[in-house]
């Protein structure tokens, strides 16, 4: 299995969300980033709830793509800018809307760990801001994606920024 496939999000037969997770379910453990020439709210937000790692432009510089494959395997989230742009206008919250609070199925450790993963820290990485070994962030991370029923960190992501356990501003 690849480590990192890219996936274009229009294919001939199935569309790139609907391969996106066959290859989820087939397997977990390759992440996916999106080249595409659209960048509509749909797409982005389709392609980036179905556990893309990354969601690029076609025309994407050769070095920024490799910045991005080297982000997907530390296990960061990598968006063109636009994208993120539009992503985060999709996930600002409606003052209008009843603000929902975080489920307490999770422990305090495991929202610290997830506020780490959606300001895009690597497993390494929060390992050594928590002072805990690897393999303990590992366990952590899959509780929370087993805990909230999750097929990727990046779903895990935007889970906290939807049930505001990490707030936009926070990561600017």
């Amino acid at each position: 299995a690849p480590d990192v496939v890219l996936m274009d999000i229009v294919l001939p037969k199935i569309n790139g969300i609907e391969a996106m997770r066959i290859i989820a379910e087939e397997h977990p453990t390759t992440e996916v980033i999106i080249l595409s020439s659209f960048i509509d709210d749909d797409k982005v937000r389709a392609a980036i709830e179905a556990g893309a790692a990354g969601y690029l432009m076609k025309d994407v510089d050769p070095s920024e793509l490799a910045m991005a494959i080297h982000s997907t395997q530390q296990g960061k989230l990598y968006l063109h800018a636009e994208a993120a742009r539009r992503l985060a206008e999709i996930l600002r919250p409606n003052p209008n809307e009843r603000q929902e609070s975080p489920p307490s199925v999770l422990t305090d450790r495991e929202r610290e760990v997830i506020m780490l993963v959606t300001h895009g820290m690597s497993n390494q990485e929060i390992a050594e801001q928590l002072n805990i070994t690897l393999k303990t962030v590992k366990a952590h991370v899959s509780s929370i994606l087993q805990k909230l029923e999750l097929g990727s960190r990046v779903q895990a992501a935007l889970y906290a920024l939807r049930h505001h356990i990490v707030q936009l501003d926070e990561l600017q």
